[in-house]
Parts: C-alpha cells; structure tokens; sequence
C-alpha cells in the first residue's frame, strides 16, 4: 500500500510541478518590473517599435558588448550595421535622442522585463486563458501586476489534497475505512478533472450514505 501511495505521491506531484512553476514565473516577473522602475522613471526610455523585445534586446546586448570593448559607435559602424543604426535612431531616453552611454544604462534594465512579459502572457494563454481565465491581451501591458492575483488561489487549490483531503482520509482509515478499496470500487469519470470528479461522486453519493 506504501508504494502504491508513493506512486500516485510522484504523479501528483509532477503534475503540480507546472503550476508551481507558473507561480514562482508570475512572481519573479513581478519582482524582476519592480526592480526596473528606479531605472524607468529616471531616465524615462522609450524602446524602439520596429522590432519584437527579444530583437531589441539582441540589438542592445550586441551594441554594449561593443562598447565595453572598446569600440565607438561612428558613422562607420553604424554604416555597417544597420540594426544598430536604426535601434539608435528609433530609442529615446528623456524624450530625446541620448548618447549611447546614458541610452544603456536607461534601457539596460527595462528590456528584459519586457521580454519576461512576453513569455509570460505566452504561458499564462496556453496553460491557464484555455480554461476560462481573461487571456493576456485583455490583461493590459504590466500583465505581471494581474496575474499576482492569481497566486494565491492557485497555491490554495494546489494545496487542497494535502491540507484538507488528506486529512479527512486518515481520519477514515484510523476508524478502521478502507478508503483505497472503497474509491476503486467507485466508477470511473472521464475528463482532465476525472480524479477530483471521482472522489467528489465517492463522498457524495457513496460515503456520505454509509
């Protein structure tokens, strides 16, 4: 019997691993904005529009990199690297062009919230919008603030078999129930939420009678 729980103890728990996952991402994303702000209001930057964030970030991490070595961003190699000489040209930092220097230290920490957002508003439409949650895009553009909302419940729900179930079960098992016999001769309930559905019919309909 101590197996068989420790099996179905490892199933449940993979299974939980995506939303423990989904929570701890909503939470550093959160904190990852947050830290971001000190930089944001200071310099005020405005990343340019012509390219997706992750090709922004690409663009500014190959212009820092250049800069860190040495390198000056004349006429020359702006000439030769057109990504660069747009990316400039279209990134403002105080609602001006800036000279490349102040332009990353402004721009620096604000990138990659950005590109945190964007995957994050990815995951929260396939693995949680599908289930009848507002989808990304109808969130707003700092989705991390929404979404915090949610952790709590969802911890809650993940929560519930070990903080509430489990404990009621044992409690049948010390009187003597054998629960484990019981519940597999209950019938079977098809659906992503079978299981839950199933001990749900069991106490209902089966235990509740006894």
């Amino acid at each position: 019997m101590e197996t068989r729980r420790g099996l179905r103890r490892q199933a449940r728990d993979a299974h939980r691993q995506p939303w423990d996952q989904l929570v701890s991402f909503v939470r550093l994303v959160h904190r990852e904005a947050a830290n971001a702000q000190e930089s944001f209001l200071k310099y005020g930057p405005e990343a340019s529009d012509f390219s997706a964030v992750r090709e922004q970030e690409r663009i500014a991490g190959e212009i820092l990199a250049h800069m860190e070595a040495g390198g000056k961003l004349g006429s020359f190699t702006l000439f030769t690297h057109k990504s660069w000489s747009q990316f400039l040209e279209q990134t403002k930092v105080k609602q001006r062009a800036p000279p490349p220097s102040r332009a990353f230290s402004g721009l620096a920490p604000i990138l990659p919230p950005q590109e945190f957002r964007e995957d994050l508003g990815t995951r929260w439409d396939r693995q949680v919008a599908t289930l009848g949650t507002p989808h990304s895009s109808e969130i707003g553009e700092e989705v991390e603030k929404t979404l915090m909302q949610y952790c709590e419940s969802i911890e809650d729900c993940l929560g519930w078999q070990e903080h509430t179930w489990f404990p009621l079960q044992q409690r049948l098992e010390d009187v003597g129930f054998r629960w484990d016999k019981f519940l597999a001769e209950q019938p079977a309930v098809v659906g992503t939420d079978g299981e839950l559905a199933r001990i749900h019919s069991a106490v209902t309909h089966a235990l509740l009678p006894i």
